[in-house]
């Protein structure tokens, strides 16, 4: 199963957008948008999950299109954090929530593209139901709410000793 134009494009933004957030999050130890990485980070995964609407490999609308749509929301939502403090004190953990869950949506679709294509000659995973697809979501699962709980300590620990 190749590619078309619009998945290469989209592969490439979404890898882009990965290795950006994996270097943010070492260096500030959060998706920082002020960063201009951290808007090249938004702007390619913005893109990653408006092209992901332009591509039906499994059938029609699909879950994938249902995490893209959860991916724009959370940017808009972490966007609109940025701007305006509606939550007071909490609002810098809202707008973490809504950045690392951008990586989250990101991760699920990619972890399922690349168990059913490669090997190319015997993809690991052949149907949605199975169990090593399973396994892998929850592992993605599982380290994205460590990461969580993390990035959330050490910014309440950046915000105690800031006052």
């Amino acid at each position: 199963m190749s590619l078309s134009v619009v998945g290469i494009f989209h592969t490439l933004f979404g890898l882009f957008a990965l290795f950006a957030a994996a270097w943010l999050i070492i260096k500030f130890q959060k998706i920082a948008i002020s960063h201009p990485l951290g808007k090249l980070y938004m702007l390619a995964t913005a893109i990653t999950a408006a092209t992901s609407f332009f591509i039906f490999n499994h059938g029609g609308f699909n879950i994938a299109h249902g995490l893209a749509a959860l991916t724009l929301a959370a940017l808009f939502v972490a966007i609109l954090l940025s701007f305006f403090k509606i939550f007071g004190t909490l609002t810098p953990y809202f707008q973490l929530v809504a950045m690392s869950s951008t990586l989250l949506f990101h991760l699920i679709p990619a972890a399922t593209e690349v168990l059913t294509r490669f090997p190319l000659s015997e993809p690991m995973v052949k149907s949605f139901d199975d169990p090593l697809l399973h396994k892998t979501f929850l592992v993605i699962l599982v380290l994205f709410l460590v990461l969580l709980i993390w990035q959330i300590a050490r910014l309440k620990r950046k915000t105690i000793y800031i006052r």
